[in-house]
Parts: C-alpha cells; structure tokens; sequence
C-alpha cells in the first residue's frame, strides 16, 4: 500500500525573481510531484530599485536581502559584511509559516536556498527562528 500524504513544501525564490517567476520556472518539476506535494510561493519583501539589477524598475524583481549599502545590491560573488533586510526576510518566512503553514519542507534556488541554508544555521546554533 502506498503513502497517502501529500507534503506541503514553502518555495522562496531566487534574487531578481518574485513567487510568479518560480513557479512558472518549476513547472516541470512541479508535475512531476503533483500526487505528492502541494508548493506553496512567497515573495521576497525587498524591491529591487531601478538601476543596473533592475533597469526597467520591474515589480517583479525582488529580493531577500541586500549586500552593498549604496545602492542597494547584491552579488554572490561580492565579498561583504554589510546585509540590508536580512530581518525582514526571516520575518516574511515566519509569517508564511504562521499563516499558510505548517510545512513538511522548504524549497530554496539560488538567494532562496541561501536563506533557507541561513534560517537552518540560525535555528541550529541560536533557536532565533520562530515557526521551524
């Protein structure tokens, strides 16, 4: 006999993307697990401001936290010990909790799965993470 359950699963999205944009990207892999997870999508709480990250000021295009103090910005590959909405974020993942949880997992891509690894080290080591 086979298991029944189907798993609910919190999805964030990478940087420059917003819920939309995951889950239309995750498309696939989404059918394929259909019978066995429900994903639920959140948006990022940080607007990406027109400039170089976001040239044509897209609604769309979020954030899970900043890097660079002026202008706001973020790069993997930038070395730094500046983070802007970093609290923001943990607060945004603790209300989708509270409100559309509980989860059985967490999907993360790219800055996404960054604050996903982030929340796990931050619960491990301090229990500074509310809902998890």
């Amino acid at each position: 006999m086979s298991d029944s359950k189907v798993y609910k699963v919190l999805c964030l999205h990478g940087y420059r993307q917003d819920a939309k944009a995951f889950k239309t990207k995750s498309g696939g892999f989404r059918k394929i697990l259909k019978n066995h997870c429900d994903f639920e999508f959140i948006d990022a709480p940080h607007l990406i401001p027109q400039g170089e990250q976001n040239p044509n000021d897209d609604k769309d295009c979020l954030s899970w936290w900043f890097s660079g103090e002026n202008p706001l910005y973020f790069s993997s590959k930038h070395v730094s010990n500046f983070v802007k909405g970093f609290d923001e974020s943990i607060q945004r993942v603790n209300e989708a909790f509270e409100t559309k949880g509980p989860f059985d997992g967490i999907l993360g891509f790219s800055q996404g799965g960054s604050l996903l690894s982030l929340i796990c080290l931050l619960k491990h080591f301090n229990g500074e993470v509310e809902n998890f």
